[in-house]
């Protein structure tokens, strides 16, 4: 019975809101509701970049033709 109510009782984790941030709105963002996070353009492509590596990991190189030989 109790982890049923545990479970009924979980909150759920509120994922954060990133709000890019750029020289004109430097003071003046609109804030959102719940937790959010001031980023620039470039850190949001790092992260996202980042994320993507991430998933390839754990794969290998993609292998290409032979190059130089039998091109005559």
């Amino acid at each position: 019975m109790k982890k049923i109510y545990a479970a009924a009782h979980r909150k759920d984790h509120k994922k954060t809101e990133l709000v890019v941030m750029t020289k004109g709105k430097k003071g003046k963002i609109s804030r959102p509701n719940g937790r959010y996070k001031l980023v620039d353009s470039r850190m949001k492509k790092d992260l996202r970049a980042m994320k993507s590596k991430d998933k390839t990991k754990g794969r290998g190189k993609k292998s290409r033709p032979g190059r130089g030989r039998g091109r005559h």
